[in-house]
């Protein structure tokens, strides 16, 4: 056997020895998102709310109460929209920047709407859009000095939105002197 042919066997040999050993992977405990009992929310998310002006002058509250996180350490986030419009995006009333403590009994989310007020911007609309987003991370850009605050949540975060239906004729509210 000439020594080229005895290098490139033994090469060849060496080279099965070079093949690493399969790197374990360290197992990613997956992050649930913030869950609620559908039962507890107030006025039920799956229906349209009916509000008369000429009926009633009180707010209508929108409640997602108990809100909690199975994965420890977790906090809520919340920000409520009415009508919300990616173009112009505005939040109507957010929960604290910090979030909240996600362990039960949970958090209690919760927003109050007086029609005849906060729809008069929006028009000849018949039907209007309340939604709440809640999130286990903070929200993407929401920092102290953030303008841009919209319903965009991190990568990764659990999260759930509800969309409540109002249909009010705004003609028949009360007129304010």
């Amino acid at each position: 056997m000439s020594r080229s042919t005895a290098f490139w066997g033994a090469s060849l040999t060496l080279c099965g020895c070079l093949v690493p050993a399969p790197v374990e992977e360290e197992e990613v405990p997956p992050n649930y998102p913030p869950s609620f009992a559908p039962e507890r929310v107030t006025p039920p998310y799956e229906q349209v709310v009916l509000y008369d002006p000429q009926v009633s002058t009180e707010p209508i509250e929108f409640q997602v109460p108990g809100v909690t996180d199975i994965d420890a350490g977790d906090r809520v986030y919340w920000r409520w929209f009415i009508n919300y419009d990616a173009r112009f995006p505005k939040i109507d009333a957010l929960g604290p920047t910090l979030g909240r403590e996600a362990a039960p009994p949970g958090v209690d989310v919760s927003f109050s709407v007086l029609p005849c007020v906060d729809f008069a911007s929006f028009g000849d609309r018949i039907v209007q859009r309340v939604t709440v987003v809640a999130t286990d991370r903070p929200f993407v850009d929401d920092d102290d000095e953030s303008q841009t605050r919209h319903r965009t949540v991190a990568t990764g975060a659990g999260h759930f939105a509800l969309t409540w239906f109002v249909s009010v004729d705004l003609s028949t509210c009360p007129s304010v002197p």
